[in-house]
């Protein structure tokens, strides 16, 4: 796959804890960075199953690699679409290539 089937710009991002007014701990997400990816929804049987297992709603995001998606892991998240997605595996393909499996957050 070239870079130009990466058309979608995706934004990761990652919790941090801060502290509220009372001291208090609370978990915040900031963007970390953006990557250019090629979403693309799971196959038809994957959809019906995860809508009949869980109602939820899977997708993969193709990246490069490159040093800055070496670093994402399922603790992070991303923003895509107007949707937050959370991740569940990252997985080297190629030399060159990452996929990110996610599913949009309730």
């Amino acid at each position: 796959m070239n870079a130009g089937e990466r058309d979608r710009l995706i934004s990761i991002e990652r919790a941090a804890i801060t502290q509220d007014g009372f001291g208090e701990e609370i978990e915040t997400w900031a963007e970390a960075f953006k990557e250019w990816a090629r979403p693309f929804y799971g196959r038809g049987n994957e959809r019906r199953e995860a809508a009949a297992d869980r109602s939820e709603m899977p997708i993969t995001f193709s990246v490069l690699l490159n040093s800055n998606s070496r670093t994402i892991t399922a603790r992070d998240r991303i923003r895509f679409d107007g949707l937050i997605w959370n991740i569940e595996g990252v997985a080297p393909v190629t030399r060159g290539e990452v996929e990110i499996t996610a599913v949009a957050a309730p």
